[in-house]
């Protein structure tokens, strides 16, 4: 299966486990047979360059350092 990411900037920042980030890349995918104006988006690892994420399975948390 072959999934279509469109890219866009966004024009406001959004707040992730307490940090605050803009700009930033939006990928959005829009899949026809889901017949639904829900989008699924991603930003990649860009916005987490120069972090340490912190993943915690099994309290069910996730941390930005």
């Amino acid at each position: 299966m072959t999934i279509t990411m469109i890219g866009r900037p966004i024009n406001d920042s959004f707040i992730l486990a307490g940090h605050t980030f803009y700009p930033a890349k939006i990928y959005a995918d829009y899949r026809k047979e889901y017949k639904t104006d829900k989008y699924d988006a991603i930003t990649g690892n860009i916005l987490f360059w120069d972090k340490t994420i912190i993943i915690d399975f099994k309290n069910k948390k996730f941390g930005i350092k």
